[in-house]
Formats: C-alpha cells, structure tokens, sequence
C-alpha cells in the first residue's frame, strides 16, 4: 500500500523546511525544527554549535506546549550544563534525549488533532489526505494510550503487555524520566526501581 502524506505530515514538513506560518503551533515547530535536528543527528553536546541559548529555550518551549514537560525541562538544561560534572553525562543526557523524544511525533499528532486551529491550513493539492493519524492510526501506524517511561537505559510502557510495541508505526503522545528528580545532571538519590519490562515479563 502506498503511504500518502496527511495532512498533519504536511504540518510537520513544512515547519522542518524554511516555510514561515502564522499559527501559534506552526511557530513553536518552526522554533524546535533548528535545536532538534542539531540533537538528532549530532547529540545535545552540539546543539550549541549551531544554535543561541535563547534558540534552545524556545525548542523546549516547544516541547512544552506540545506536552513533553521532561523533554522540555531536559532541553533547558543544556543551555548551561557542567559537562565535567558527571561520568559520561553526555551519554546520560543523550540517552535521556532520545527516549523522551520517543514520544514526540504522537505527540504533535495528538496536538494536531485537538487543536487544529493552532495551525495554518494546508493548500489543497487534489489529493484526498486523511487529517492526521491521532487517535485511530491508519496506513500502517497504531496508537497507544499509555506514557513511555524513560530510564538510563531502556523505555518501557506504562501499558505494559497491552502496548502494541514501541517502535516508529506505534505513536504515544505523552513521556516521561522514571523519576524527575534524577534527571542526568542533578543529585541521585538511590530509591527501588519501578516496574519495568524485561526478555521474560515484568519484576521491579
């Protein structure tokens, strides 16, 4: 089956692309599209190279408004972080990065789905373009209801053997570090770990 672009991907594409669109949503996409991409294909440690402190705010802004308040404070936080002050924070950061983000394009769908408004439209082409893929999926994609739960080195959901899986065609709109107070950076205080997922079910 060939995929045809929603009308939500167009959203997406055109806020990565140099396009400028008045919608309060358009703008936040616009402003993460330039930080996120720097973190994706380089790591958070480059995301300074390319981009102001002022520029990385207002990607976590973004990621703010479209739900991701960890992945936001996260984001913050590599404006003025002490590499030296942890053993491999780089790795911690990214691996804390990469999970959390794990959610964000269900995220933006679900963003789009409720509050459609807050995006310019989309010029018609002739082509017939579903709105989006929140709630019920579709060409190849699933949703899940649950929240991704970030630890240092694996994601698991809150769903547990119900979620259909966590991969690209599954979208979750909501994530979140297994303890917010131990965000790679700050003090750790040990405390038991919560139910996680494993190769044979679950344990603590």
């Amino acid at each position: 089956m060939t995929y045809v672009l929603t009308k939500a991907d167009l959203v997406w594409n055109r806020a990565m692309s140099d396009e400028v669109h008045a919608g309060v949503g358009d703008r936040h996409l616009r402003a993460m599209a330039k930080p996120y991409g720097r973190i994706m294909g380089s790591g958070v440690s480059a995301v300074l190279d390319t981009s102001s402190p002022e520029e990385v705010r207002r990607a976590a802004d973004a990621f703010e408004y479209l739900g991701l308040s960890d992945l936001a404070g996260l984001t913050r936080r590599l404006v003025d972080v002490d590499w030296s002050s942890e053993d491999d924070l780089e790795g911690r950061l990214n691996r804390a990065f990469y999970g959390l983000e794990e959610a964000l394009a269900g995220a933006f769908e679900r963003k789009y789905a409720e509050s459609p408004e807050d995006f310019d439209g989309v010029a018609g082409d002739g082509v017939d373009r579903r709105p989006g893929s929140w709630a019920s999926g579709g060409q190849g994609k699933r949703v899940c209801p649950g929240e991704l739960i970030v630890h240092e080195h694996d994601v698991v959901c809150s769903q547990r053997d119900a979620c259909p899986g966590i991969t690209g065609l599954v979208l979750h709109s909501r994530s979140r570090w297994h303890d917010s107070e131990q965000l790679p950076g700050r003090p750790v205080n040990r405390s038991p770990r919560p139910v996680r997922r494993t190769g044979h079910g679950w344990e603590t």
